[in-house]
């Protein structure tokens, strides 16, 4: 059995291939905020996750960037449902309201909600299970090893579900494209 010993991201080997992937990413992102305006303001912070994302991703952070984009997908649908009815036409600026229904809500009723709305469909939710899976996974890491340990006597497998680079990879495109069609969504139902 190989023992890894995790310890500082060597960043400048392979910094400049993740650099261009990031170029790559960002050319086909196509995120047109004016275009969705005036929903675009409920993914903003989304936005700024994404970006962490792709600077953890730069660094090598995989499973960093995989827990950013998830928090980016929770946040643009959880702001699309809380905030769609409160955004004037021709949003200028402003204070937003904020339905605070579903502050208490699980992420499953969330999801449904969109889902019924047509802020997402099967497919994108789909993706966006993925993509909360792996980052469970980085978020609550110590419970899921413990199991692993606690199954190992019992000779129960359990997976690894380490990210890397091109999980990590799979991951940030999915969040865009999460981003968008919801923007795109949005911007449909609220005409």
């Amino acid at each position: 059995m190989k023992i890894v010993i995790i310890g500082m991201t060597k960043c400048d080997k392979d910094r400049e291939s993740r650099e261009r992937d990031i170029e790559n990413i960002t050319k086909r992102s196509n995120i047109e905020l004016k275009k969705y305006d005036p929903t675009a303001i409920v993914a903003l912070p989304s936005l700024d996750y994404w970006q962490e994302a792709l600077s953890c991703y730069q660094n090598g952070a995989y499973m960093a960037s995989a827990l950013m984009c998830r928090c980016a997908t929770e946040w643009v649908v959880y702001c699309a449902i809380t905030r769609r009815e409160n955004i004037p036409k021709n949003f200028t600026g402003g204070t937003i309201k904020i339905d605070f229904a579903f502050v208490d809500k699980k992420w499953g009723d969330i999801l449904a909600f969109a889902k019924e709305y047509g802020i997402i469909n099967g497919k994108l939710e789909n993706k966006i299970n993925k993509i909360r899976e792996k980052g469970n996974y980085v978020a609550h890491h110590g419970p899921i090893i413990d199991k692993s340990y606690q199954n190992f006597s019992k000779n129960i497998k359990i997976k690894a579900d380490w990210i890397g680079k091109k999980d990590c990879l799979q991951i940030i495109n999915h969040t865009i494209e999460i981003i968008n069609t919801v923007l795109k969504n949005l911007a449909e139902i609220s005409e």
